[in-house]
C-alpha cells in the first residue's frame, strides 16, 4: 500500500509488490539509511540542533558532527558512530536510530554568504531553519526506503517507528476509543493497542499481556463473580444458540491461552510467544471478541 502516490515507483503504481515482508531489517536498508543520514549531514540538516558557529559573527555555518555522534552514541549506544554501512545493527536499534535522527533533523531555508579578509575565510551563515519541513522530508525518505526494502515498519507523524498493519486492522485499532466507564480497563486497552504497533517483539508481547489483563478485568466489570459476569456479557453480545455456544467456547480457549502461555504468567514452564506472526494471531483473535462485546454494549466510539 503506497501512502503517497508521488513517492511511488513504477512497479508500485502497477501493483507489483513483494510477496513477503521481512521483519528483520536487512543490510540493504541499513546501507541506504546510512546514505540518507550522510546526505543530510552534507546538507547541514542537523546544523540547527548541532551548530558550528562562525567565530566572527556567532551565526551557525556548519554542523558539529562530533557532537551529533556523541549524542547518538549516548542515546542509541548499540549503533556505533560514525555509522558504518557494513556493520549491521539489530532491527530495534536501527529503528531507534531512525527515531533519533528524526528528532534532530531540519531544513536550512535561508543562508547568506559571509567572507572575512582579516580572518581569511568564506562560508555561508544559516539564517533560518524549518524543523517541520526537515522532519517531513526525512520521514518520507525513510518510509520509502522501508517500503522498497519490504520491511513492515514506518515512521509516523511524530517520528515513532511503528509496524505497518493491514489497512483494515490498522483502521479499527487506531480509530477505536474505549468508553467503558472503568478507567483502568480503558487504560489497559489503550496501552495494548499502542504497544501492538511497536516493531519490537518484546513490546508486542507486552501488548498481549495488557490485552489479556483487560480481558480478565472486563469479565469482572459487570458482576463480582467472573463466571456470572462473562455469561451476562456473552448473552448480551449474541443470542443465537449455536453461535452463542461457539463464542463461549472461544472465550474459554482465550482464557486458557492467557493462563498457559507466557502472557499473564512467567513460570519457566510457560512457553513464550516466539514470533511476531504469533503475536498478531493471538492479539487479533482476542481483540476481535472484546471489541465486538464492547461495541454491543456501546462502550466504544469509532472516530
Amino acid at each position: 500500500m503506497v501512502d503517497e502516490i508521488e513517492d511511488s515507483y513504477f512497479s508500485e503504481r502497477e501493483g507489483v509488490v513483494p510477496t513477503t515482508e521481512e521483519a528483520e531489517i536487512g543490510q540493504s536498508f541499513w546501507a541506504g539509511f546510512v546514505a540518507l543520514v550522510s546526505q543530510r549531514i552534507g546538507n547541514n540538516g542537523f546544523a540547527e540542533s548541532f551548530p558550528l558557529c562562525c567565530s566572527d559573527t556567532g551565526l551557525p555555518h556548519d554542523t558539529d558532527v562530533q557532537a551529533l555522534g556523541c549524542l547518538c552514541n549516548a542515546e542509541v549506544h548499540s549503533v556505533k558512530w560514525p555509522l558504518d554501512p557494513g556493520a549491521m545493527p539489530r532491527t530495534a536499534d536501527v529503528l531507534d536510530a531512525a527515531e533519533f535522527f528524526w528528532r534532530h533533523v531540519s531544513e536550512v531555508t535561508d543562508r547568506r554568504g559571509h567572507s572575512s579578509r582579516s580572518w581569511g575565510f568564506q562560508h555561508y551563515h544559516f539564517i533560518a531553519f524549518d524543523r517541520a519541513l526537515g522532519r517531513s522530508n526525512y520521514r518520507s525518505d525513510v518510509n520509502r526506503l522501508l517500503r522498497r526494502c519490504a520491511h513492515p515498519y514506518f515512521l509516523d507523524d511524530h517520528g515513532k517507528a511503528r509496524r505497518r498493519l493491514a489497512p483494515t486492522v490498522q483502521t479499527i485499532i487506531r480509530r477505536t476509543h474505549f468508553r467503558t466507564g472503568d478507567a483502568e480497563l480503558d487504560r489497559l486497552l489503550v496501552e495494548a493497542c499502542d504497544k501492538f504497533e511497536s516493531p519490537d517483539l518484546a513490546v508486542q508481547r507486552e501488548a498481549l499481556e495488557r490485552l489479556w489483563d483487560s480481558w480478565e478485568r472486563l469479565k469482572s466489570v459487570m458482576l463480582p463473580d467472573k463466571a456470572d459476569s462473562t455469561k451476562k456479557l456473552l448473552d448480551e453480545f449474541v443470542a443465537e444458540p449455536q453461535l452463542r455456544q461457539k463464542v463461549e467456547s472461544d472465550a474459554r480457549d482465550l482464557t486458557w491461552i492467557g493462563n498457559n502461555l507466557m502472557i499473564r504468567h512467567s513460570e519457566v514452564s510457560k512457553p513464550q510467544v516466539a514470533r511476531t506472526e504469533h503475536v498478531d494471531y493471538l492479539f487479533l483473535r482476542l481483540f476481535a471478541l472484546m471489541s465486538s462485546i464492547l461495541k454491543a454494549r456501546g462502550w466504544t466510539v469509532i472516530s
